[in-house]
């Protein structure tokens, strides 16, 4: 690939869930630990974004046959907004479900299936899977026969037997694992191209991946000088082009000084690959959550992640942007001292 990377925007602290919507010609992403919510336009060149509330916002998906609607995640929320696309700030701000019984969470990722169902918690629903740790990308294969999964502290992307009508999966199986091939980093989010390949974004990896779901090998890789490379999304004219987002949200001073352009968009030209345009919110099917025992909980399809807040679960100590999850032994970490040797929410130690 003979790719031409260029970078879209300033950086954000922890940029997120891009959803390139054909209706607009934009692109719509977030910054989860701002709760703001953005937009990009390549034709104007024109980059907005609004803020929400006091809430993490990691998802943003324009509602079925509404203008300036928008189905987000707020906190342990699921909740529509009102937007212009212009505003500094939004309206109507309407919680549609709370994940009530789990409210030291956030949920983390989500999308659309290709038929636009768009899945959440609900007290009185079945389990499509838990035993999650960090709840990531997901994909559907162009039949919709399977369905890909990144649980991130697997360093695995799994697959499942989709059934479309029932909306189960089933026969899960690695298909790639990051590990194994000696990748450094997490998979993260991740999108599928019109030849059925998967683009996955590796966190503190600094690249995205092209994977062959079928076979599991590695077509290629595009490298960043960012390390936090949480998700990508074909857009543009011809779908052509592939935005990525990233972070700097667990960088030092130092380390961010190092690599500036950490949390900024990228927009990647010249993969000679085309993708999928995003699928809008037509129909919300509840998905109940089951509590897990490093302190998160789980769903699919939109997923929620092992816990990661503004404050810690147990000591309610802040320090907002430096936790991470007990069973992750890529970090740097201490337990919070009150509860030193539990498995749940720590604090990455200063360096």
């Amino acid at each position: 690939m003979d790719v031409k990377i260029t970078r879209v925007t300033t950086p954000l602290v922890l940029g997120e869930g891009p959803h390139w919507d054909e209706r607009t010609k934009s692109l719509y992403f977030v910054d989860i630990d701002e709760s703001t919510i953005h937009k990009y336009t390549p034709e104007t060149d024109v980059h907005t974004y609004a803020k929400v509330g006091d809430k993490e916002v990691s998802i943003i998906i324009p509602v079925e046959n509404e203008v300036n609607k928008y189905l987000i995640t707020y906190g342990c929320s699921l909740a529509t907004v009102m937007w212009d696309g212009v505003s500094e700030t939004v309206s109507d701000l309407c919680i549609v479900q709370t994940l009530d019984r789990y409210p030291q969470i956030r949920i983390n990722d989500g999308k659309t299936s290709p038929s636009g169902v768009l899945f959440a918690e609900d007290n009185n629903a079945k389990t499509l899977l838990d035993g999650i740790s960090i709840s990531n990308g997901l994909a559907w294969s162009l039949d919709e026969k399977e369905f890909y999964y990144i649980d991130s502290l697997t360093s695995e992307v799994a697959a499942f037997d989709y059934d479309k009508k029932n909306i189960t999966i089933s026969n899960r199986r690695t298909i790639f694992d990051l590990k194994k091939n000696n990748i450094e980093g997490l998979p993260d989010g991740m999108t599928i191209d019109t030849d059925g390949n998967l683009w996955i974004a590796c966190y503190l990896g600094g690249q995205v991946l092209k994977v062959d779901p079928k076979t599991g090998t590695l077509l290629n890789s595009i490298k960043f000088n960012a390390p936090c490379i949480t998700s990508v999304a074909f857009g543009g004219t011809n779908m052509e082009d592939l935005y990525v987002t990233s972070a700097h949200n667990i960088l030092s001073e130092e380390e961010f000084k190092a690599k500036p352009d950490s949390g900024c968009l990228f927009k990647i030209t010249g993969t000679g690959s085309k993708g999928i345009a995003g699928e809008v919110v037509n129909e919300i099917l509840h998905i109940k959550t089951t509590t897990l025992s490093s302190g998160s909980s789980a769903s699919s399809d939109l997923s929620v992640p092992a816990a990661i807040g503004r404050t810690c679960y147990l000591c309610k100590q802040e320090n907002r942007k430096r936790y991470k999850t007990a069973n992750c032994n890529m970090y740097d970490k201490a337990y919070c001292k009150e509860y030193e040797g539990k498995r749940f929410i720590i604090r990455a130690s200063q360096k």
